[in-house]
């Protein structure tokens, strides 16, 4: 009976919200909740003591003492969606049913951080979520099922993210109850090279000399409303790109050098290896300008 199998939840921010509403609304019995602290987390401590359910925010999961206190619970499965702590064997092992993991991008294609900006920096067509069972590696361990979206071109980082979160309750009904009652069937990772991504190329800040097209992509990748974006400096200050479009003027630059900023028609133009993009907005600091404003401020600079 699914009533008499436990759960133990992991998740923060959206994928959490979403993962434990979820799960409360098909009637799975989540023994505890293990969230992080801060403003992004409210709405996963909200869900969880609307339901009674048991909150630990940022525990030391690797710990004896916690780990005799998650045993107690006696739960079948753990389920894990974005919490950011890599799992210790002591911890996996707690649950006869495993360890399963949400992934916001398609394994073992993406493993590791910022999965939603390698599928357009890179030109992918689709995007995905991963449901997978935990192992001792990083994103690593045998694939449960992949639900896929069309990338647009008008698609950001920041957007496709919003758009994958939906997709975590479509990946657990297709599988409850299922996973929380046994193991169920999945298929091992093949062995790539290069799958695993720790860094944004660059720390973030974007390279005039590729391609306009391929700039372009960079900024879309890495646009975020609150974090920082993708950046250029200028005079020792930095400059986030939150949106640029490929320009009419498509030609081979030869009047511009890479990254050389010039005006025409009230607009602002970056110069790349082979065409030119209109910068349309930027911030400054946590400042976004204005159209007027960034064609002052980019001129002061110049």
């Amino acid at each position: 009976m699914v009533k008499d199998k436990r759960v133990v939840f992991l998740g923060v921010k959206q994928p959490g919200e979403a993962g434990l509403r979820t799960l409360v609304e098909k009637g799975i019995c989540v023994a505890a909740v293990i969230t992080g602290r801060g403003a992004e987390n409210k709405l996963v401590v909200a869900v969880a003591r609307k339901y009674g359910i048991p909150v630990f925010q940022n525990p030391p999961l690797g710990t004896m003492r916690f780990i005799r206190k998650i045993r107690l619970l006696n739960a079948s499965a753990a389920l894990n969606f974005s919490y950011p702590e890599i799992f210790k064997e002591s911890f996996i092992n707690l649950f006869p049913y495993g360890c399963i993991n949400f992934h916001p991008a398609i394994l073992p294609r993406y493993r590791g951080r910022y999965p939603t900006v390698w599928p357009i920096l890179y030109s992918d067509k689709v995007a995905g979520y991963t449901m997978h069972y935990i192992d001792k590696g990083i994103d690593t361990g045998d694939i449960i099922d992949i639900a896929k979206i069309k990338i647009r071109l008008e698609d950001t980082g920041y957007s496709l993210y919003n758009k994958l979160v939906r997709l975590v309750p479509l990946l657990l009904k297709r599988h409850l109850p299922a996973i929380v009652t046994r193991i169920v069937k999945a298929i091992p990772q093949r062995r790539t090279k290069k799958a695993y991504f720790s860094q944004l190329p660059g720390s973030g800040e974007i390279n005039w000399a590729v391609s306009a097209e391929r700039a372009q992509r960079f900024i879309r990748a890495l646009y975020h409303p609150r974090f920082v974006s993708a950046f250029t400096l200028r005079h020792g200050k930095k400059i986030e790109i939150l949106k640029a479009s490929l320009s009419r003027r498509q030609k081979r630059c030869t009047e511009h050098k890479p990254g050389e900023l010039f005006f025409w028609g009230g607009s602002v133009f970056a110069a790349c290896s082979d065409g030119y993009l209109r910068i349309e907005r930027i911030r400054i600091g946590n400042k976004e300008l204005a159209k007027k404003e960034t064609l002052g401020y980019l001129k002061y600079l110049q």
